[in-house]
């Protein structure tokens, strides 16, 4: 009788102390992931990494430095065209050799092509994101601690992130679709600094008779209520919301193209609405990128084409859910 009482009383032991470490577990990942912002964005440091995506392979060189001038970057491509990107706190330049030219702008919400994924509030995507410690190894002779941001539905990606365990810096990282990778990236050599040499941000390239372009970044709309809108999706994966909406004129059109973006703090959603033009072909479908998917359909003679790092399902849900409601 004794033995018989005590095995649901172990079961339901073991059922409270799995319900305590996962908590735990979880609070444990978000600290880890609040010490990779840090090293990112703080940490000087110099390193060659390798970026694959669908079947191309990108090796990169990356230097950053962070100090009383503020934050500076440069990134120089190791593979193929000899392009770099140099950041100087929010000013970006693009240094392209094979068109000769230089683009300026400000960096506004947009990635200069180093993997910066974490949003910076993590609490308020624990709705549609779970986090959990994964397994410890070692990643360009450096021991690592990984780290899994896991979706709780199928609208999003799973990140499988290895960090250094003495800095935090992201040394690996996986974007995974179900049990598919479709993108990753992962340092070959790394080296933190003390301070960084101001020679290392010149760019390698002779740029004296390029041609140059500055862009400033538009004035956005500021983010309004879904009612106020003409165009909505009315179909929108839990915790995604609307950070803006844009409308970009183009000097041969009366109508402007709509672009509304959507995020759930992690993955990013851009809708983009236009009016076709008499000699313009519509498209219908989905469009693959690696990572990245479109999905494009037709209302009447309006083009909507969803685009995002997210699944399929999620941009054919919300491109074709959109739909124009008159005031």
């Amino acid at each position: 009788m004794r033995r018989a009482a005590l095995i649901p009383l172990l079961s339901l032991f073991i059922a409270h102390a799995a319900f305590a470490i996962e908590p735990l577990s979880e609070e444990a990942a978000m600290k880890w992931l609040q010490r990779m912002s840090h090293a990112l964005h703080e940490l000087n440091y110099d390193g060659d990494f390798v970026y694959a995506h669908g079947d191309q392979l990108t090796a990169m060189r990356i230097i950053h430095a962070n100090n009383e001038l503020g934050e500076q970057e440069r990134l120089v491509s190791l593979t193929g065209s000899a392009r770099e990107v140099i950041r100087d706190n929010d000013q970006v330049t693009c240094i392209l050799p094979d068109t000769r030219s230089v683009i300026v702008e400000r960096k506004g919400q947009s990635k200069p092509g180093f993997p910066y994924i974490l949003p910076k509030g993590i609490k308020p995507i624990t709705d549609v994101y779970h986090f959990e410690l994964g397994e410890q190894g070692r990643i360009t002779g450096r021991d690592a601690q990984q780290v899994r941001i896991l979706p709780r539905d199928e609208y999003r990606y799973s990140y499988h992130l290895w960090l250094d365990r003495e800095t935090g810096m992201l040394l690996k990282a996986e974007l995974i679709n179900g049990e598919a990778t479709v993108e990753q990236f992962m340092f070959t050599r790394l080296e933190f600094m003390k301070t960084i040499p101001d020679g290392l941000f010149a760019p390698d390239v002779d740029r004296k008779d390029f041609l140059s372009f500055h862009h400033e970044r538009r004035k956005e709309k500021e983010a309004v209520a879904t009612a106020e809108q003409d165009w909505r999706v009315l179909d929108i994966p839990a915790g995604f919301e609307l950070m803006r909406h844009q409308y970009q004129y183009q000097t041969d059109r009366m109508e402007p193209v709509h672009h509304l973006v959507y995020s759930d703090g992690l993955s990013t959603v851009s809708i983009f609405i236009e009016r076709l033009g008499a000699e313009q072909e519509p498209i219908v479908g989905p469009s693959p990128m690696g990572a990245v998917n479109a999905y494009s359909t037709l209302r009447e003679n309006t083009q909507i084409t969803a685009v995002g790092e997210v699944p399929e399902a999620t941009v054919k849900r919300m491109a074709e859910s959109v739909e124009f409601r008159g005031r």
